[in-house]
């Protein structure tokens, strides 16, 4: 169990354009970390600049208190999951399980206490001798985990591991892969651009953007206190109006003048921002009393979810823009029909744009 520390880490390929632009990561020992981001921001070349597979063209990568920025992948005791899980077909279960200490000419009887051991720890006891064309997606993904612990290394690295999954699979599984990290030990860094994956798995992640850091939180944090607009876009969905400061507790928006507990230091009166609300956070109230930031509207189109509902409301205020809300135990709504909602100010989120 190890910390890594990425300080100030650049990366540019043939074209000279930067991957990676002056990137700095501190991740904590046992911690399930993630580099949540789009196609394109740098994410899976930093975990291969981790990883030992790229050399940074700037910047350090230490394990601990070890630099490791110019070592080979083979010397930096680490356990690496791919997005296409890499296991022989022609191999058996526990064959794939082993490779790792065949390759480090571990004892005949240890290993075979390993490979149950891990295959135990990935809930897959007596799948020693299976065909891997006899396994499943999510046993596949199993087994390429197991083969990544059975060397008990220091860092584990993780490539989109659940991609290639059913979208119900890859909900059981990604609670299964934190299980093991934790029960490992393990400093887990974990690449995706799902960010239900990232929300509901990490401890803390760092969102990319363009080759650089936007932000570094727990999934809370992101998701409740986004740093920018980009954060906003991108962790979960958020109606995102443009509006000025009035002063230190209020917005003037296209909705009219909205209340607000969260306008940051960094934003004085009169200065151009723009609000995030959650569409969870608008509530859905009735009859003519006055609430804190009411929006009139109506329905332009919705979508049943069962336990939820989703709705796109029209705000004439507004001048086109449209609002989605979000709701709960959904009533029976149409096209059409009026809508009043309500956010409070805790909820009402301003961005310096």
């Amino acid at each position: 169990m190890l910390p890594i520390a990425v300080h100030s880490v650049t990366k540019a390929y043939r074209d000279g354009e930067p991957v990676l632009s002056d990137v700095t990561l501190d991740v904590g020992a046992g911690e399930m970390f993630f580099l949540l981001g789009a196609s394109g921001c740098g994410k899976t070349t930093m975990l291969r600049l981790i990883a030992g597979f790229l050399t940074p063209d700037a910047g350090s990568i230490s394990f601990g208190d070890r630099d490791v920025t110019h070592e080979p992948a083979e010397t930096r005791d680490i356990g690496m999951v791919f997005q296409n899980y890499a296991l022989w077909p022609h191999l058996t279960v526990g064959e794939n399980v082993v490779f790792g200490l065949d390759v480090r000419k571990v004892a005949s009887v240890d290993k075979r206490r390993r490979v149950e051991e891990a295959l135990a720890l990935v809930e897959l006891p007596g799948y020693g001798n299976r065909r891997i064309s006899e396994l499943s997606g999510g046993q596949q993904q199993r087994v390429a985990l197991a083969r990544a612990i059975i060397v008990r290394p220091q860092v584990l690295l993780l490539d989109e591991p659940l991609s290639n999954l059913d979208a119900r699979l890859r909900v059981t599984m990604r609670s299964e892969i934190r299980r093991v990290c934790k029960a490992s030990g393990l400093t887990a860094v974990y690449v995706t651009h799902d960010q239900s994956e990232a929300l509901s798995t990490a401890d803390r992640i760092a969102l990319l953007h363009h080759g650089t850091v936007a932000q570094v939180g727990t999934p809370r944090d992101l998701y409740e206190r986004p740093a920018s607009r980009a954060v906003a876009e991108f962790v979960g969905e958020a109606n995102l109006i443009p509006a000025s400061v009035v002063d230190r507790t209020s917005v003037n928006s296209a909705f009219g003048t909205l209340a607000s507990a969260r306008i940051p230091e960094r934003c004085p009166p009169g200065s151009t921002v723009t609000v995030c609300i959650r569409p969870e956070r608008l509530r859905v109230v009735t009859g003519s009393n006055a609430s804190a930031n009411r929006i009139d509207g109506a329905i332009v189109s919705g979508s049943y979810l069962g336990g939820s509902g989703q709705w796109r409301v029209s705000v004439p205020a507004g001048k086109g823009l449209e609002l989605m809300v979000s709701e709960t135990c959904p009533q029976s709504r149409n096209p059409g029909d009026a809508l009043s909602l309500a956010v409070p100010p805790d909820d009402v989120i301003v961005l310096a744009t």
